[in-house]
């Protein structure tokens, strides 16, 4: 009798523990990624890269509701010029491919010269393009690499790329930043 009440005992307090581990990763999972449970489905955005759980082996990202094994995992620092580029990029495509209206203008006032949005404005009138992107679609994905650094300033390179499969279309980009402020200064075609 008191063998059969320590394995009840056992198996309740394995099935606990085994919910309360399902728990912790259903919570956990998301907010590792750096986003609520929402943030994980599929209207979340296509492009977006979660960071991999502790632990895990292999990096991980989240496109839709797909796991993607052997993704990039993006991480940054706020002292890096480079990262602050990234971090524009990566929220002001977001921001437009969701059509979040007055986010996209926020972003540009939060990383942008008052100078280069007075630019991007005449170019975009000019044009009829967005300024920061130089094209008038939404990209499938991008990236951001570090370029020089000169006295006062570095740029970063802005590769957008506009389609999927074996020869994807890409636009490169040069974006200048002032080393003192981490704002952006200028954003130009890649030569």
């Amino acid at each position: 009798m008191r063998n059969a009440r320590k394995s009840r005992r056992a198996v309740f307090g394995v099935a606990v523990a085994a919910v309360s581990l399902a728990v912790a990763v259903a919570i956990a999972v998301p907010a590792a990624a750096g986003a609520s449970p929402a943030a994980v489905s599929p209207s979340a955005g296509a492009h977006r890269t979660a960071v991999a759980p502790a632990g895990a082996s292999t990096p991980t990202a989240v496109k839709g509701a797909a796991v993607v094994k052997g993704a990039a995992v993006r991480s940054g620092s706020p002292l890096s010029t480079t990262d602050r580029v990234a971090d524009f990029y990566g929220a002001y495509i977001d921001a437009i491919s969701g059509d979040s209206g007055q986010l996209s203008t926020d972003l540009r006032t939060a990383y942008l010269t008052k100078a280069l949005r007075t630019r991007l404005t005449a170019w975009q009138a000019k044009e009829h393009a967005d300024g920061v992107l130089r094209a008038q679609d939404i990209p499938a994905s991008w990236t951001v690499s570090a370029g020089d650094a000169a006295t006062g300033h570095v740029t970063s390179t802005v590769t957008l790329t506009w389609s999927t499969g074996p020869h994807p279309e890409v636009t490169r980009l040069t974006v200048r930043s002032d080393l003192r402020t981490q704002l952006i200064t200028d954003i130009t075609p890649a030569t």
